[in-house]
């Protein structure tokens, strides 16, 4: 299993409300989490450090962000209907998420709006805005794993 650790939102995580998190592509990483599983931290390799949950990856959406962190879309990896390979549809341009979507993937992502968000990804990452990102959906702690 790929371990996955937070440091934000521990509430939202447990009430399963979380089920979404927002990290650079690697989609070694994506591709082991889709055939693993995935196990949710909390604070991994800290002292206190907690196991929270496993979970199963579900899909990723392809990300990429402007300067001010707002995000844009690129394509989305999903798990084959076999389970033993990942689609990548990438699209040619970047689409720049309306307010309505940018709101909806900052909720998915345990924050209350867009501006939390990006208030928190600015205090994590600061200006390092290059590269492609994944915003990785992920099954809830109440979900059965098979």
């Amino acid at each position: 299993m790929v371990a996955v650790s937070f440091s934000v939102v521990l509430d939202e995580l447990l009430a399963g409300r979380k089920t979404h998190t927002i990290r650079r592509l690697n989609f070694t990483r994506i591709e082991q989490s889709a055939r693993l599983g995935m196990q949710i931290y909390w604070h991994q390799r800290r002292p206190d450090c907690r196991f929270l949950f496993n979970s199963k990856f579900v899909k990723a959406q392809i990300l990429d962000f402007t300067d001010e962190w707002w995000p844009c879309a690129m394509g989305w990896i999903k798990p084959m209907p076999s389970g033993h390979s990942l689609h990548v549809s990438q699209w040619p341009a970047s689409i720049t998420m309306t307010e309505v979507e940018a709101g909806a993937l900052a909720r998915r992502d345990g924050f209350d709006s867009i501006s939390s968000m990006q208030a928190q990804f600015q205090r994590m990452y600061g200006s390092k805005h290059e590269g492609l990102w994944a915003g990785i959906y992920f099954t809830p702690p109440n979900e059965v794993m098979n």
